[in-house]
């Protein structure tokens, strides 16, 4: 593997029919040595999604999905979706790979 390229973002859709588009690259609580890995690792994503949601719940916003938008390229070749179809509910593996707060008792 010589070159990851892309990027990703989160649809956020609540229980009101509302959605909206978050790009982790415009959050400021995130580095820019962990944005690189929120982008290319799905691990990174996962856990990202995961605060991402917690923080949604304690501001009282009921979130019904989270779908990846992703497109990314592999050494030069075409560009291609990194997290599978849009169609994928993020929040169905949140909790499921590893416990975290509020989803389980703990990370660790």
């Amino acid at each position: 593997l010589r070159t990851k390229r892309g990027w990703v973002n989160l649809m956020a859709e609540e229980a009101n029919g509302d959605k909206f588009l978050y790009r982790p690259t415009a959050d400021p609580f995130v580095a820019s040595g962990q944005l690189d890995k929120i982008e290319v690792r799905p691990h990174a994503l996962l856990l990202y999604t995961a605060a991402f949601a917690r923080i949604h719940m304690m501001a009282g916003r009921n979130l019904t999905a989270i779908r990846p938008l992703s497109c990314f390229s592999l050494n030069g070749r075409p560009s291609a979706p990194l997290y599978g179809p849009p169609n994928v509910d993020l929040l169905d593996y949140v909790g499921s790979y590893e416990l975290i707060p509020p989803f389980g008792g703990s990370a660790v």
